[in-house]
């Protein structure tokens, strides 16, 4: 019984660990996005700044957000598989 204790208790530990290295890689990706957005926000509110200018580059920062994003729902799934093989 013991042994199947510390055989799970090693498997949730690595799970954990996989986690957690997961989000230390992606937690920057996310801050470097919400940068981008205050930026945006920023140069939006500038008045020296031509809406079609302002609609092209909110066009293309909303794109790679979505595409960041989709990523991120890549790696949730992905980690949601690894944790019902194991569980």
């Amino acid at each position: 019984m013991q042994r199947d204790y510390d055989a799970r208790l090693g498997g949730t530990q690595a799970d954990f660990s996989f986690m957690r290295s997961e989000f230390d890689r992606i937690a920057p990706q996310l801050a470097a996005l919400e940068q981008r957005f205050e930026w945006l926000r920023v140069r939006l509110a500038d008045d020296q700044l031509h809406a079609d200018d302002a609609a092209s580059r909110a066009m293309a920062e909303h794109e790679r957000a979505r595409i960041r994003l989709e990523l991120a729902s890549h790696y949730e799934e992905r980690l949601r598989r690894l944790e019902a093989e194991q569980g």
